[in-house]
């Protein structure tokens, strides 16, 4: 199976069963994943005036925590691929009364406008991409001041070639491996 038909399969798996059942349970998967939200929301500086981007954002949970962290001056973006999910993550930013916005696309293609984010977080999305370092490679083209800009991801996959730095490894990657510098962040490790 080529990379474009593991996308259409994605995309109808989170958009049809899937995505149906995450947002049916939503209040038990918020309770099993809020030990995530703490060290996410920690890259964050409360009241700032950060740009932050939430990849893979499911029912907007922790967008929403990021969003009520930064108060009015700053902005947060939820990203999914799952319309069923971005469609809670919505009717959650708006009964929570957060300036959160969504947008129902597949992040390791979407084109955001250059330098529209300084803080990219992830709780489990990242997991999902079919090529970790062309996904990373085009989130980190979304940052401003790519150097300093933050990410924290909480998973990501194994057994795949991750380029770094100029070279290729077959190390079993993790999001923090093919972003090095979530590496020196601190960010919690899930290998």
């Amino acid at each position: 199976m080529d990379a474009m038909q593991k996308a259409i399969e994605q995309m109808r798996l989170w958009n049809g069963p899937a995505g149906r059942a995450w947002v049916e349970t939503q209040d038990i998967l918020d309770e099993m994943f809020k030990q995530f939200e703490r060290p996410l929301c920690e890259a964050v500086p409360a009241g700032s005036n950060r740009r932050v981007l939430d990849v893979g954002c499911g029912t907007g949970g922790l967008t929403v925590a990021v969003a009520r962290k930064l108060g009015q001056g700053g902005r947060v973006v939820g990203i999914d691929i799952s319309a069923p999910m971005i469609g809670a993550a919505l009717a959650r930013a708006e009964r929570e009364g957060t300036s959160a916005s969504f947008i129902c696309a597949d992040a390791q293609h979407h084109k955001f406008d250059p330098a529209s984010f300084d803080t990219i977080i992830s709780r489990l999305g990242v997991m999902f991409f079919e090529d970790l370092v062309a996904a990373f490679a085009n989130l980190e083209a979304r940052c401003r001041r790519r150097r300093r800009a933050r990410r924290r991801c909480m998973a990501g996959r194994s057994g795949e070639s991750v380029h770094d730095g100029g070279r290729t490894s077959r190390r079993a990657p993790s999001a923090e491996y093919a972003c090095p510098s979530i590496r020196r962040s601190g960010a919690v490790r899930l290998r």
